[in-house]
């Protein structure tokens, strides 16, 4: 994916096909990538002055995710479980 996380009018959007595409690499069944369900989601920054800052977090019937955007453009997944 070549897009910026920091784009807020898309940082939602794109979150989630994130989490899709790692699904899908992880070999989930496509039904199970379907089935995917965000209860709750927001993208903000973590530091006013910082434009390197930006967070997702989505939260998902499996449990929450956390989206960043490192300073190389790549875009850093972190999941927590809700067991």
């Amino acid at each position: 994916m070549d897009h910026d996380l920091r784009e807020q009018s898309d940082a939602l959007e794109m979150s989630i096909a994130v989490i899709k595409t790692v699904m899908h690499q992880a070999g989930c069944e496509q039904s199970e990538i379907n089935a995917l369900q965000i209860k709750s989601k927001n993208c903000q920054y973590l530091i006013p002055e910082s434009r390197y800052s930006y967070a997702c977090y989505l939260e998902a019937t499996e449990g929450i995710y956390f989206m960043t955007q490192d300073l190389l453009s790549n875009i850093n997944v972190t999941f927590n479980r809700w067991d």
